[in-house]
């Protein structure tokens, strides 16, 4: 869940502060943070749209409310939302500090300038180590759909790596969609491929969002990495996001085995889970 607040300076919006956290309780049809038997995202608890929960940093009440009567025990739901206000609070008074020392102007070509940076290093970073061509992987997870049968699910990717520096990531031929709580949105799935590049590839380059100006997407919609609204989510990290980030490692290491930098391969770690219905 996140919780992210907008940063005015004389009634400009020069950015934002954010955090996020796993939730222990959302109110499923099973307890705890996910629902290992979710068919859809229907069974999955308390779904909530972008809402305003808080005005002058203080959370509306019927937003508490609202967790209360949605959730079997809202303290760490709760807690946890005063803890993101509060980091979110500090992040945005910090960035006023630096526009009061050195103006607006020269905050917002900084944090400009910053992102560049991340791009320009990410680039520079892949042209060192990957010799341009294609680097490809392939993964498997094992689901128990609701009709207790086992279903082989099967993640592909393909990295196209060019002359300037440029991952091209394509996914054709992963499964598409299940009844159960492993399928992944979009963004998750982008999320997945930063958690292992931030790590393994980028760890290096000072990354932020300006990494991802050196990637190029081609991810299946309705598959288990694009999927629909219905489609059940929560244990995605634990099954379709494991193995994809699994793939993933497996690709980069290739790279760098390739390009004689032996020091940085590592073997990934086998995702091929069962999940019970």
């Amino acid at each position: 869940q996140f919780v992210v607040t907008p940063i005015f300076d004389r009634g400009k919006l020069v950015g934002w502060a954010g955090g996020m956290s796993h939730e222990p309780e959302t109110g499923a049809t099973g307890p705890g943070g996910y629902d290992a038997n979710a068919t859809s995202r229907y069974y999955e608890g308390l779904l909530l749209t972008a809402v305003k929960f808080a005005t002058n940093d203080t959370m509306h009440t019927d937003y508490k409310v609202t967790v209360e009567h949605s959730t079997r025990d809202a303290v760490y739901w709760l807690m946890d939302t005063q803890a993101k206000m509060s980091a979110t609070i500090f992040m945005r008074d910090e960035v006023k500090k630096l526009i009061d020392e050195y103006g607006q102007e020269v905050y917002l070509e900084a944090v400009h300038e910053i992102v560049e940076d991340g791009r320009r290093a990410t680039q520079e970073k892949i042209k060192t180590i990957a010799p341009p061509g294609l680097y490809r992987a392939r993964g498997y997870i094992e689901a128990i759909l609701p009709q207790k049968e086992s279903v082989l699910l099967q993640c592909q990717i393909e990295v196209k790596v060019d002359t300037e520096g440029h991952l091209w990531i394509d996914m054709e031929g992963v499964s598409p969609e299940q009844p159960w709580s492993g399928n992944g949105t979009l963004p998750a799935c982008k999320g997945s491929f930063f958690c292992i590049l931030a790590q393994h590839l980028f760890n290096d380059c000072k990354f932020n969002s300006g990494s991802f100006y050196a990637l190029r997407y081609n991810i299946p919609q309705n598959s288990i990495y694009s999927c629909s609204l219905p489609a059940g989510t929560s244990k995605y990290i634990g099954t379709g996001g494991a193995t994809l980030m699994g793939c993933l490692t497996t690709v980069t290491s290739r790279m760098y085995h390739l390009g004689g930098y032996l020091e940085h391969v590592i073997s990934p770690a086998g995702s091929t889970i069962a999940l019970p219905y």
